[in-house]
């Protein structure tokens, strides 16, 4: 009981910050058709408060929109780091792999030379594919990596 507590509340709490992209899992067989109209009910009304609102808030992101490769970078520091520390977690013992990529991580998050200048050179570039990678690849491990665990536990 207790983990399916734990997996609902995060999926509801994930439709509430970002029902673009969460509302649309409810349409699975688990949700009833009330989850269905709650979750989509209230990605119809963040659409409506965004659509009204949008000339005030282009107006305050607009240094967020400027440093869009820089975010994209910190987001995907940030999850390879958490994805890392999963791992680490899961099987109790870091392997190489994980000590490499959090030393990257920590690196780049605390100016070393060498990643100081790799760093402006990204962030330089036009927004473009290279930037979305940085966040979708990592985002994309955290949902392999407990199907993969369980599998490899379930053949050990």
């Amino acid at each position: 009981m207790h983990a399916n507590f734990r997996r609902d509340f995060f999926f509801w709490l994930g439709v509430l910050i970002l029902p673009v992209f969460w509302s649309w899992f409810t349409l699975g067989p688990k949700h009833s058709k009330l989850s269905r109209g709650l979750a989509f009910g209230w990605l119809a009304g963040f659409t409506v408060v965004v659509v009204l609102t949008w000339p005030e808030m282009v107006g305050h992101y607009q240094f967020a929109l400027a440093n869009l490769q820089f975010i994209s970078i910190a987001v995907g520091g940030g999850l390879f780091a958490w994805l890392v520390l999963r791992h680490i977690y899961h099987t109790g013992c870091p392997s190489f792999i994980d000590i490499v990529v959090f030393c990257w991580v920590v690196a780049v998050f605390t100016g070393s030379p060498a990643s100081e200048q790799a760093l402006e050179n990204f962030c330089q570039q036009p927004l473009g594919f290279a930037h979305a990678m940085a966040i979708l690849v990592p985002a994309l491990l955290h949902f392999t990596l407990a199907p993969v665990q369980r599998e490899l536990g379930d053949s050990a």
